[in-house]
């Protein structure tokens, strides 16, 4: 009587699960084809709905959170952050990547949308950049024996490097002041 409303018929769960096909209940997010990661956003004064329909309709590798310390980037509305600038960032308690839009109109927020990504991508090859000087200078650190500072570079970045200096047996510190803090080799060789 209904046809918009009539269920169609599924294979048993057995049969989903062998076919790789997912089930009702497990949410499939779109995941990137080309290596970009997946970039969080917190609506902050923003329609959900449409920040949603942009994510939809560009196949964006996003998606909206509703957990602000989760968030990877914020999208919010100039009046809301004129009003109270402060509150954004008590909330975040970190820095957190703010696109302010002019209204809270789709073209406004689709184009936001496109500067998030934009800005998620560069990230993700300066962070790359960063390791791949790591692992010049571990090598250089090694043969030379003498100990090498790193470029400045943000706080999860440099536990990146920390990591692949370990992962070579290398001693490593952090020095200087944000936002000119950075990694330092030392040609102290770590026990296994």
């Amino acid at each position: 009587r209904f046809p918009a409303l009539a269920r169609r018929p599924q294979a048993p769960e057995r049969e989903r699960v062998a076919s790789g096909s997912p089930g009702p209940s497990s949410p499939t997010l779109s995941q990137p084809g080309d290596g970009q990661p997946m970039v969080r956003i917190f609506p902050y004064g923003i329609a959900r709905t449409r920040l949603e329909r942009a994510i939809r309709e560009k196949r964006a590798p996003a998606y909206v959170t509703n957990d602000l310390n989760e968030a990877d980037a914020v999208m919010a509305i100039r009046s809301t952050v004129q009003a109270k600038p402060r509150r954004l960032r008590d909330l975040a308690g970190r820095p957190v990547n703010t696109v302010v839009v002019k209204s809270n109109t789709f073209s406004q927020i689709a184009t936001a949308l496109d500067d998030i990504l934009r800005q998620a991508t560069e990230g993700t090859q300066a962070e790359q950049a960063a390791l791949d000087e790591a692992s010049a200078a571990i090598e250089q650190v090694l043969a030379s024996g003498k100990a090498f500072d790193l470029a400045p570079a943000p706080a999860p970045v440099r536990k990146a490097q920390h990591r692949l200096a370990e992962a070579n047996r290398l001693a490593s510190e952090s020095v200087g002041e944000e936002p000119n803090r950075r990694l330092r080799l030392l040609p102290t060789r770590l026990a296994v």
